[in-house]
Protein backbone atom coordinates (compact mmCIF):
# COMPACT_ATOMS: atom_id res chain seq x y z
CA UNK A 1 0.00 0.00 0.00
CA UNK A 2 2.89 2.33 0.95
CA UNK A 3 4.13 2.13 -2.93
CA UNK A 4 0.35 2.76 -4.25
CA UNK A 5 0.11 6.03 -1.77
CA UNK A 6 3.17 7.11 -3.09
CA UNK A 7 2.29 7.02 -6.82
CA UNK A 8 -1.02 8.72 -5.84
CA UNK A 9 1.09 11.31 -4.22
CA UNK A 10 3.16 12.37 -6.48
CA UNK A 11 0.30 12.96 -8.95
CA UNK A 12 -1.96 14.84 -6.60
CA UNK A 13 1.29 17.40 -6.45
CA UNK A 14 1.60 17.79 -9.92
CA UNK A 15 -1.91 17.75 -10.69
CA UNK A 16 -2.99 20.95 -11.81
CA UNK A 17 -6.61 21.69 -9.93
CA UNK A 18 -4.80 20.78 -6.81
CA UNK A 19 -1.70 22.89 -7.23
CA UNK A 20 -4.96 26.18 -8.15
CA UNK A 21 -6.86 24.80 -5.59
CA UNK A 22 -3.91 25.38 -2.60
CA UNK A 23 -3.10 28.71 -4.22
CA UNK A 24 -6.93 29.33 -4.51
CA UNK A 25 -7.40 28.29 -0.42
CA UNK A 26 -4.83 30.67 0.33
CA UNK A 27 -5.31 33.61 -1.43
CA UNK A 28 -9.43 33.61 -0.78
CA UNK A 29 -8.59 33.18 3.21
CA UNK A 30 -6.36 35.72 2.98
CA UNK A 31 -8.98 38.23 1.24
CA UNK A 32 -11.83 37.06 2.86
CA UNK A 33 -10.35 36.98 6.58
CA UNK A 34 -8.67 40.01 6.06
CA UNK A 35 -11.75 42.43 4.45
CA UNK A 36 -14.96 40.55 5.59
CA UNK A 37 -15.10 42.50 8.38
CA UNK A 38 -15.13 45.79 6.92
CA UNK A 39 -18.15 44.34 4.87
CA UNK A 40 -20.32 43.55 8.12
CA UNK A 41 -21.11 40.48 6.62
CA UNK A 42 -21.51 38.95 9.83
CA UNK A 43 -22.78 39.66 13.61
CA UNK A 44 -21.82 36.86 15.55
CA UNK A 45 -17.95 37.49 15.45
CA UNK A 46 -15.24 37.30 18.20
CA UNK A 47 -12.31 37.88 16.24
CA UNK A 48 -11.09 37.60 12.41
CA UNK A 49 -10.60 33.88 13.24
CA UNK A 50 -14.36 33.49 12.59
CA UNK A 51 -14.43 34.45 8.84
CA UNK A 52 -11.35 31.93 8.97
CA UNK A 53 -13.60 29.34 9.47
CA UNK A 54 -15.89 30.49 7.05
CA UNK A 55 -13.75 30.58 4.31
CA UNK A 56 -12.89 27.05 5.33
CA UNK A 57 -15.90 25.77 4.04
CA UNK A 58 -14.10 25.90 0.47
CA UNK A 59 -11.74 23.05 1.30
CA UNK A 60 -14.67 20.34 1.17
CA UNK A 61 -16.28 21.94 -1.97
CA UNK A 62 -13.13 21.89 -3.37
CA UNK A 63 -12.77 18.21 -2.99
CA UNK A 64 -15.97 17.38 -4.19
CA UNK A 65 -14.32 18.11 -7.25
CA UNK A 66 -10.85 17.13 -7.19
CA UNK A 67 -11.89 13.38 -6.11
CA UNK A 68 -13.89 12.07 -8.60
CA UNK A 69 -11.91 14.12 -10.75
CA UNK A 70 -8.27 12.51 -9.76
CA UNK A 71 -9.70 8.72 -8.62
CA UNK A 72 -12.15 8.27 -11.76
CA UNK A 73 -8.72 8.78 -13.91
CA UNK A 74 -8.05 5.25 -11.99
CA UNK A 75 -10.72 3.47 -13.98
CA UNK A 76 -9.83 5.21 -17.39
CA UNK A 77 -7.39 2.82 -19.12
CA UNK A 78 -7.61 0.16 -16.57
CA UNK A 79 -5.15 1.27 -14.16
CA UNK A 80 -7.12 -0.51 -10.92
CA UNK A 81 -7.48 -3.76 -12.93
CA UNK A 82 -3.94 -3.44 -13.82
CA UNK A 83 -3.23 -2.45 -10.55
CA UNK A 84 -4.89 -5.50 -9.46
CA UNK A 85 -2.82 -8.04 -12.13
CA UNK A 86 0.51 -6.74 -10.83
CA UNK A 87 -0.22 -8.35 -7.01
CA UNK A 88 -1.72 -5.46 -5.41
CA UNK A 89 -5.05 -6.18 -3.17
CA UNK A 90 -8.26 -4.11 -3.24
CA UNK A 91 -8.18 -3.32 0.00
CA UNK A 92 -4.75 -1.12 -0.53
CA UNK A 93 -6.28 0.01 -3.64
CA UNK A 94 -9.08 1.37 -2.01
CA UNK A 95 -6.93 2.45 1.49
CA UNK A 96 -4.22 4.03 -0.82
CA UNK A 97 -6.02 5.92 -2.47
CA UNK A 98 -8.37 7.68 0.80
CA UNK A 99 -5.56 7.71 2.31
CA UNK A 100 -3.51 10.15 -0.97
CA UNK A 101 -6.83 12.31 -0.82
CA UNK A 102 -6.68 12.69 3.18
CA UNK A 103 -3.22 13.69 2.89
CA UNK A 104 -4.08 15.97 -0.25
CA UNK A 105 -6.67 17.84 2.18
CA UNK A 106 -4.48 17.99 4.98
CA UNK A 107 -1.99 20.20 2.29
CA UNK A 108 -4.87 22.16 1.95
CA UNK A 109 -5.54 22.89 5.38
CA UNK A 110 -2.34 23.89 5.98
CA UNK A 111 -2.47 27.05 3.07
CA UNK A 112 -6.15 27.51 4.56
CA UNK A 113 -4.35 27.64 8.29
CA UNK A 114 -1.48 29.67 7.36
CA UNK A 115 -3.83 32.04 5.39
CA UNK A 116 -6.13 32.87 8.17
CA UNK A 117 -3.13 33.51 10.54
CA UNK A 118 -1.18 36.17 8.69
CA UNK A 119 -4.60 37.88 7.71
CA UNK A 120 -6.47 38.08 10.79
CA UNK A 121 -6.38 41.44 12.70
CA UNK A 122 -7.75 39.68 15.93
CA UNK A 123 -6.89 35.49 16.90
CA UNK A 124 -8.00 33.50 19.61
CA UNK A 125 -5.89 31.99 21.75
CA UNK A 126 -3.52 29.24 20.24
CA UNK A 127 -5.12 26.89 21.56
CA UNK A 128 -8.47 27.45 20.27
CA UNK A 129 -6.91 27.58 16.88
CA UNK A 130 -5.36 24.37 17.08
CA UNK A 131 -8.45 22.87 18.52
CA UNK A 132 -10.04 24.18 15.20
CA UNK A 133 -7.62 22.81 13.08
CA UNK A 134 -7.98 19.36 14.55
CA UNK A 135 -11.99 19.48 13.52
CA UNK A 136 -11.85 20.73 10.73
CA UNK A 137 -9.37 17.66 9.70
CA UNK A 138 -11.94 14.93 11.26
CA UNK A 139 -14.88 16.36 9.66
CA UNK A 140 -13.35 16.64 6.31
CA UNK A 141 -11.80 13.26 6.23
CA UNK A 142 -15.20 11.88 7.32
CA UNK A 143 -16.46 13.80 4.30
CA UNK A 144 -13.74 12.49 2.37
CA UNK A 145 -14.53 8.95 3.78
CA UNK A 146 -17.92 9.16 1.47
CA UNK A 147 -16.47 10.66 -1.26
CA UNK A 148 -13.87 8.49 -1.97
CA UNK A 149 -16.28 5.44 -1.35
CA UNK A 150 -18.47 6.35 -4.18
CA UNK A 151 -15.81 6.84 -6.43
CA UNK A 152 -14.22 3.71 -5.88
CA UNK A 153 -18.13 2.13 -6.58
CA UNK A 154 -18.90 3.75 -9.70
CA UNK A 155 -16.62 3.76 -12.82
CA UNK A 156 -18.27 6.51 -15.04
CA UNK A 157 -16.56 9.95 -14.09
CA UNK A 158 -19.46 12.32 -15.29
CA UNK A 159 -21.92 10.56 -13.25
CA UNK A 160 -19.37 9.98 -10.12
CA UNK A 161 -18.72 13.47 -10.38
CA UNK A 162 -21.94 15.39 -9.74
CA UNK A 163 -23.10 12.84 -7.45
CA UNK A 164 -20.29 13.82 -4.76
CA UNK A 165 -20.52 17.69 -5.72
CA UNK A 166 -24.54 17.15 -5.13
CA UNK A 167 -23.77 15.44 -1.47
CA UNK A 168 -22.22 18.66 -0.82
CA UNK A 169 -24.67 20.98 -1.75
CA UNK A 170 -27.48 18.98 -0.49
CA UNK A 171 -25.89 17.94 2.76
CA UNK A 172 -25.39 21.74 3.11
CA UNK A 173 -28.65 22.77 2.48
CA UNK A 174 -30.42 20.37 4.17
CA UNK A 175 -27.79 21.26 7.96
CA UNK A 176 -29.32 24.74 7.47
CA UNK A 177 -32.86 23.53 6.36
CA UNK A 178 -32.34 21.48 9.84
CA UNK A 179 -31.38 24.53 12.39
CA UNK A 180 -34.21 26.81 10.52
CA UNK A 181 -36.31 24.31 11.82
CA UNK A 182 -35.08 23.84 16.07
CA UNK A 183 -37.56 26.84 17.23
CA UNK A 184 -39.90 24.83 15.35
CA UNK A 185 -39.96 21.82 17.25
CA UNK A 186 -39.87 20.70 20.75
CA UNK A 187 -36.76 20.60 23.36
CA UNK A 188 -36.25 16.53 22.75
CA UNK A 189 -36.94 17.31 18.98
CA UNK A 190 -34.62 19.85 18.85
CA UNK A 191 -31.85 17.87 20.33
CA UNK A 192 -32.17 14.90 18.09
CA UNK A 193 -31.82 17.11 15.04
CA UNK A 194 -28.57 18.76 16.86
CA UNK A 195 -27.53 15.14 17.12
CA UNK A 196 -27.97 14.41 13.41
CA UNK A 197 -26.52 18.05 12.00
CA UNK A 198 -23.44 17.13 14.02
CA UNK A 199 -22.96 13.94 12.75
CA UNK A 200 -22.93 15.07 9.13
CA UNK A 201 -19.41 16.52 8.24
CA UNK A 202 -20.87 19.52 6.70
CA UNK A 203 -23.17 20.23 9.86
CA UNK A 204 -20.38 20.28 12.45
CA UNK A 205 -18.58 22.71 9.55
CA UNK A 206 -22.08 25.02 10.50
CA UNK A 207 -21.92 23.98 14.21
CA UNK A 208 -18.05 25.64 14.19
CA UNK A 209 -19.29 28.61 11.99
CA UNK A 210 -20.45 31.75 13.20
CA UNK A 211 -24.01 31.33 11.43
CA UNK A 212 -24.21 28.14 14.17
CA UNK A 213 -27.34 28.32 16.75
CA UNK A 214 -26.45 27.62 20.19
CA UNK A 215 -29.00 24.94 19.95
CA UNK A 216 -27.43 22.81 17.41
CA UNK A 217 -23.70 23.29 19.14
CA UNK A 218 -22.26 20.13 20.71
CA UNK A 219 -18.64 19.96 22.52
CA UNK A 220 -15.53 19.32 20.05
CA UNK A 221 -14.81 15.59 22.15
CA UNK A 222 -18.46 14.51 21.39
CA UNK A 223 -17.55 16.13 17.21
CA UNK A 224 -14.48 14.02 17.01
CA UNK A 225 -16.35 10.80 18.27
CA UNK A 226 -18.70 10.94 15.32
CA UNK A 227 -16.20 11.68 12.68
CA UNK A 228 -14.27 9.06 13.50
CA UNK A 229 -17.26 6.81 13.69
CA UNK A 230 -18.07 7.57 10.27
CA UNK A 231 -14.28 7.43 9.19
CA UNK A 232 -13.76 3.33 10.58
CA UNK A 233 -17.56 2.47 9.56
CA UNK A 234 -17.85 3.82 6.01
CA UNK A 235 -14.07 2.57 5.50
CA UNK A 236 -14.59 -0.59 6.43
CA UNK A 237 -17.70 -1.03 4.47
CA UNK A 238 -16.21 0.58 1.16
CA UNK A 239 -13.26 -1.63 1.21
CA UNK A 240 -15.87 -4.61 1.55
CA UNK A 241 -18.17 -3.54 -0.71
CA UNK A 242 -14.57 -2.71 -3.56
CA UNK A 243 -13.38 -6.57 -2.84
CA UNK A 244 -16.38 -7.72 -4.17
CA UNK A 245 -16.92 -5.08 -7.24
CA UNK A 246 -16.66 -6.19 -10.78
CA UNK A 247 -13.65 -4.67 -12.58
CA UNK A 248 -13.41 -4.01 -16.06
Amino acid sequence: MKELFIVHMARIIRHKLFIAGIALAFALTYWFTYNAGGMDLLHNITTDFDYSIMASLGIPAFFSVFTPVFLSAEYKGGTIRNKLICGKTRSAVYFSSFLAITAAMIMMTAAWAAASVLSAQTLPDAGFIAASIVKIVFYNTAYITFLVFVCMMIENEGAVTAIDFMSFQFSLTGVLMMQMMMGAVSEKAGNIIAFIINILPLGQWVSNSAIADESIKVSGFIQLILSVMIIVLLSVYGSGKFRKKDIR
